[in-house]
């Protein structure tokens, strides 16, 4: 079975100078090979060449006469007013800078949220501390207290009854 070649893309991108007639040598020569061996790339230049022909057919448009006048009116404008503001020149950098603040803020969005979630959410062991600080501040004199065994429980049952104990 037969290899079938195809043009190389830098002979496709020369097929119209080729039809044209302007194409160096050189390239006319690497074309013609290339026509003369593949029936894929002659195909290629057989529809080139009819689309040119239909190109043909469409009808003419003739531009004003005024236009020629219009157009160099307006460039002689353009370059005598100097302080063109080129946008096209400046998107790029803006559209980076305007990304880099949108990803700033949802960094610092997210940081923020995560922050609140975990100070509300997960329980702080030192909170523990906190509440028990009078008995810890008072912890050596509760050590202290020398309390006799029977009379000991019945104080502190005393105390669990009025509510002492629970502040």
């Amino acid at each position: 079975m037969e290899k079938i070649t195809r043009l190389k893309p830098e002979q496709r991108e020369d097929l119209v100078a080729y039809l044209d007639g302007e194409l160096e040598s050189e390239k006319t020569q690497a074309i013609d090979r290339a026509l003369g061996e593949s029936p894929v790339a002659r195909h290629e230049v057989e529809m080139l060449t009819r689309t040119w022909e239909m190109l043909d057919l469409l009808p003419q448009e003739k531009a004003p006469e005024t236009f020629t006048q219009t157009t160099m009116q307006t460039i002689r404008l353009e370059e005598s007013s100097g302080t063109k503001l080129d946008v096209q020149r400046f998107a790029p950098q803006v559209r980076l800078a305007l990304m880099a603040v949108v990803w700033l803020l949802c960094v610092s969005l997210s940081s923020w949220l995560g922050f609140t979630i975990a100070n509300q959410w997960v329980v702080n062991p030192t909170d523990q501390l906190v509440d028990d600080l009078p008995v810890i501040q008072n912890l050596e004199l509760y050590q202290s207290l020398e309390i006799d065994d029977g009379d000991g429980i019945d104080f502190l049952k005393e105390l669990e009854r009025t509510g002492a104990l629970n502040e």
